[in-house]
């Protein structure tokens, strides 16, 4: 019949800390590691969320990275999975993949918002678009 009436989810994550079932915040993107053990989430609020695949454990929480209802709330791991990012309106920031430490804010890397933010693997670099229709490249 053309559906996929078969696709059941496999698991469904409460995503609070504490378990209550009021979540204040959305999920805006989301990016697996290259094992497949991981995943990488970004809120509409200021926190980027690592969590275990296949589990409801949120081993880091990276703050730092305010967006809002609007915002194009984008995330990524680094080349060699040491670090991560996440846009911030028109600005992106990089955290240290295990002390959650912000290493690096980039501010005004374009005139308006970013639309969307992703790393080449093969070269290691930062690519960002923006509403103000130009595409970075950026070496970190």
């Amino acid at each position: 019949n053309g559906t996929f009436s078969y696709l059941q989810p496999f698991l469904k994550c409460n995503m609070n800390a504490f378990g209550d079932h009021h979540v204040s915040f959305r999920i805006g993107d989301m990016h697996l590691s290259k094992d497949g053990n991981f995943l990488l989430c970004k809120t509409d609020h200021e926190k980027v969320l690592l969590m275990v695949t296949k589990s409801e454990e949120t081993l880091k929480t990276y703050y730092g990275s305010h967006s809002d209802l609007y915002s194009y709330s984008r995330c990524c791991f680094s080349k060699q999975e040491r670090y991560v990012y996440a846009s911030h309106h028109n600005d992106f920031v990089i955290w240290d993949i295990d002390t959650c430490k912000m290493v690096y804010r980039q501010c005004n890397a374009h005139q308006k918002t970013l639309r969307d933010l992703c790393i080449d693997r093969k070269h290691g670099v930062i690519i960002t678009a923006s509403f103000d229709r130009t595409i970075k490249i950026w070496s970190p």
